[in-house]
């Protein structure tokens, strides 16, 4: 992220994460831990906040009803 962020001078950072990181396994679990997802949250918007940027974020996107799992 650092390497990205460091080419150009935002003033806008618009960003989603978390659809893949909560993808349920046919185990029932998520890919990531929700604890974990937690940290990689944290993590990621120390990064954009040294930015400086305005930061706007998208909440994830719904999962349609259908048949997933071969995009994955």
């Amino acid at each position: 992220m650092d390497v990205l962020l460091g080419r150009e001078k935002c003033d806008v950072i618009h960003f989603n994460c978390g659809l893949w990181d909560l993808w349920i396994q046919e185990d029932g679990s998520y890919l990531v831990s929700l604890d974990q997802y937690e940290k990689n949250l944290r993590l990621l918007l120390q990064g954009l906040k040294k930015t400086g940027a305005k930061l706007i974020w998208a909440t994830t996107t719904p999962v349609p009803d259908a048949d997933v799992a071969l995009l994955h």
